[in-house]
């Protein structure tokens, strides 16, 4: 059985979010704020190492939290951990959005979608599909780790490649995703059973490990922790 540790990551902190924006699938660059904080993330997130992989949103606000954070890496984009698409909702705030009456109906009435935003169902359906992604690229790094995974910053010769076959020999691979807090929040839901709602929905740049195991018959997922349970703190 391969050990799988997928650590989820939110992206950094952007003009949207100080604005409690309804950011979705637009694009949106890291604030000055959201690019400090990534550089400290990162000096902490190397407590972890080693890493094997990093995947990331498609969305601009992700794959520039991924290279602050990693630059070793050259994210790998799976599209279907994009942001939940807010349609014609996207760029407004809450109060400004509630004076739409459809909208307003959808706060009173949780399940009965706006017609231009994907429910979450539909968002479940992509983020699971994504997961399974995952699996099928675990089997290929416990396989044959490709260069293309790393950053063209690192040196011939000097990528981190005999980490990854270290890896496999012991059959463990460790991830990163970096995604969105509607993504996260999905996953947690469908993995811990959640019934209340969506499951936690994180801070930016808040991690979370879930650990699988991957053998013939799939995916199994085994446990899920918190930042300051797996994070090693300073000394």
């Amino acid at each position: 059985m391969l050990k799988i540790e997928v650590i989820t990551i939110r992206h950094g902190w952007t003009p949207a979010n100080e604005g409690r924006q309804f950011t979705g699938w637009s694009q949106t660059p890291l604030s000055s704020l959201g690019v400090e904080e990534c550089l400290a993330k990162s000096k902490k997130l190397q407590r972890m190492q080693p890493f094997h992989a990093v995947l990331a949103s498609p969305l601009s606000r992700c794959l520039e939290t991924a290279k602050l954070l990693f630059p070793q890496f050259r994210p790998i984009i799976f599209p279907e951990f994009a942001e939940r698409s807010f349609g014609k909702y996207e760029g407004f705030n809450l109060s400004e959005n509630a004076q739409k009456p459809e909208f307003q109906n959808w706060l009173d009435n949780p399940t009965e979608w706006p017609e231009s935003m994907e429910s979450d169902e539909q968002l479940a359906r992509r983020v699971n599909y994504g997961v399974q992604r995952i699996a099928k690229l675990a089997r290929l790094l416990s396989e044959v780790p490709p260069r293309e995974l790393f950053s063209e910053h690192v040196p011939e010769g000097q990528e981190p490649l005999p980490l990854v076959a270290q890896a496999a020999l012991h059959n463990e691979l460790r991830m990163v995703l970096v995604t969105h807090g509607g993504v996260i929040s999905s996953l947690t839901n469908q993995l811990a059973k959640t019934t209340e709602g969506l499951g936690h929905y994180p801070q930016n740049l808040e991690a979370i490990c879930y650990t699988f195991l991957l053998g013939d018959s799939g995916l199994e997922f085994v446990s899920m922790r918190s930042e300051a349970e797996f994070l090693p703190q300073e000394k």
